[in-house]
């Protein structure tokens, strides 16, 4: 985090230039999905990225508009600009680039608060790359 600028700030939280990270973290309605954002929220912030949690309501989970649009995962133009995949699929990241999309693949299982901190940094690596 700090080879990207972020340093933790009085709350524990990593900021930069003053503005705390605060990534938008969204998840398909249902309660399977709901217990893991409260577990995944929690992992994130003491990890100290202020994950800001919201759900996906059910209605537009199966509206196909609604997904192909799912601004969690996409730019405001609408298009994917950079997508992490767990190293089981390290194989599908030669696809993902060709496709034009900034692709890397990291371990995603968040088992710990260290692996959760990697697996934002490695997130804040690849936003860094899509922004140049």
């Amino acid at each position: 985090m700090q080879e990207a600028g972020f340093a933790r700030d009085d709350a524990g939280y990593f900021a930069a230039s003053g503005e705390r990270l605060r990534p938008d973290y969204w998840i398909w309605a249902g309660p399977i999905f709901e217990r893991a954002l409260a577990i995944m929220t929690d992992s994130w912030r003491r990890a100290g990225i202020d994950i800001q949690p919201s759900v996906f309501p059910a209605v537009q989970v199966r509206d196909n508009e609604a997904r192909n649009n799912f601004v969690a995962i996409a730019s405001a133009g609408g298009v994917l600009d950079g997508w992490l995949v767990d190293e089981s699929d390290a194989g599908e990241v030669d696809r993902v680039l060709a496709a034009g999309i900034d692709c890397a693949a990291v371990p995603l299982m968040m088992t710990d608060v260290d692996a959760t901190a990697a697996m934002a940094e490695a997130a804040l690596l690849l936003a860094e790359g899509v922004r140049r």
